[in-house]
């Protein structure tokens, strides 16, 4: 949990057209096929970027290997300008609605065959997006997303110790045990078929969804913070928003930061454990709490297992920050996005819109966001030039912990 802007790339994915398009997208999104199921289990390494887990992959066969984001909290998706430079079959239209309760209407689009190391299916269907907004935040080039249409067919461990993924041949279901933690899930189209689990935070039973693209902790829908009781923890809350999907960050936006006495998904319960709020509307389980455990989906028996690295998994649960995010802007500038209240960031003025001109004596336009957050984490305190109101602010950011334990 650090002032880095978090992707969530859930996507909630429905037809906007009726009749027989409708059947197409449908069609198409459920398609893809093996020739065989695996023999022995393949490995693939993944590179984690800004906690995000990418793969190499081959589409029709082709020579060059495209950078796709590993995401069980969404179907196939390509980059649209890919999808047409490689001529791609286009079938039908639908409306896709990203993490932050943004949508698109977009193409939805076949190939003949999508491939991750020695795995291949045949047939898979995608969605194509505009996937700039992604690569601005991450400054990684992503061509697109491998996600739960290409996944269905094995069962998937996610190794966060050595940054791999085993695709296994045996999707016999695990049997219960003290030295790691069982659930089952269900899927259904309008979520991407991500995997949907029971969960409880204290005494709020609901649902939630693993999402490996979600680089934070878990999120959780503003407009049912009132009714989930959960602002009886301690916790605190923002100005502007940190979270973004796949199409940007919402406008006007203000989340919580709350710390739950307990967390309970299958066999596993954790203690202190943060959720932030966002604009979205579904829970999503991210990488931030995954990465405690190596986590297997088996999606033909619709059953996840997390194995822990420790006996009691540890979790951040009093992060230490200056209290403020921002994003590189199209004019090449800064500008905050968030501010926590009672942070440094807020107690030194700073606000959502501000334009950030300086850091410790060195411009910021121009900077990628890297650069800019290389220089954020410099060090405990910076020297900050803001623009507020055409005005600008010479002052000082200090991390300090988020949260005043009692």
């Amino acid at each position: 949990m650090n002032k880095r802007v978090k992707l969530v790339l859930f996507f909630i994915v429905f037809a906007i057209l009726t009749g027989c398009a409708t059947i197409k997208t449908v069609s198409t999104i459920n398609s893809g096929n093996i020739n065989a199921p695996l023999k022995g289990d393949r490995v693939v390494h993944y590179e984690a970027v800004d906690n995000t887990i990418f793969v190499k992959v081959r589409i029709d066969g082709s020579e060059k290997e495209y950078n796709f984001i590993f995401d069980t909290g969404a179907i196939n998706a390509i980059d649209a300008n890919l999808a047409k430079e490689l001529g791609l079959e286009q079938v039908s239209s639908v409306k896709a609605t990203d993490s932050g309760n943004l949508s698109v209407e977009t193409g939805v689009y076949r190939s003949k065959k999508l491939s991750v190391g020695e795995i291949t299916v045949k047939d898979p269907g995608f969605i194509a997006l505009d996937l700039s907004f992604i690569e601005e935040i991450i400054d990684t080039e992503v061509d697109g997303i491998i996600g739960n249409n290409f996944l269905k067919f094995f069962a998937v461990t996610i190794n966060y110790e050595d940054s791999t993924l085993i695709f296994s041949s045996q999707t016999e279901r695990d049997i219960p045990s003290d030295k790691y933690y069982i659930m089952d899930f269900a899927q259904n189209i309008s979520s991407g078929y991500s995997p949907e689990i029971n969960c409880r935070f204290g005494d709020y039973e609901t649902k939630a969804y693993i999402d490996c693209g979600n680089s934070g902790y878990i999120t959780f829908p503003n407009e049912n913070i009132e009714k989930s009781g959960l602002l009886k923890y301690n916790h605190i809350i923002s100005e502007g928003s940190s979270s973004g999907g796949a199409f940007g960050i919402p406008d006007f936006a203000r989340n919580y930061l709350i710390e739950v006495e307990n967390f309970s998904i299958g066999s596993f319960t954790g203690e202190n454990i943060l959720i932030e709020s966002t604009e979205g509307k579904t829970i999503l389980i991210g990488n931030d709490f995954l990465s405690q455990f190596n986590v297997k989906i088996n999606y033909p028996e619709k059953q996840i297992v997390l194995f822990p690295f420790k006996d009691n998994p540890e979790f951040d649960n009093n992060p230490r920050e200056m209290g403020f995010s921002a994003i590189k802007t199209e004019n090449q500038t800064f500008k905050t996005v968030l501010v926590w209240e009672n942070s440094s960031a807020w107690n030194s003025g700073i606000k959502p819109g501000d334009e950030i001109i300086e850091i410790n004596g060195i411009e910021t336009s121009g900077l990628t966001n890297t650069e800019f957050r290389k220089l954020m984490d410099g060090s405990d305190s910076i020297d900050i030039t803001i623009k507020h109101d055409e005005n600008e602010i010479k002052t000082s950011v200090s991390k300090s912990s988020l949260f005043i334990k009692n």
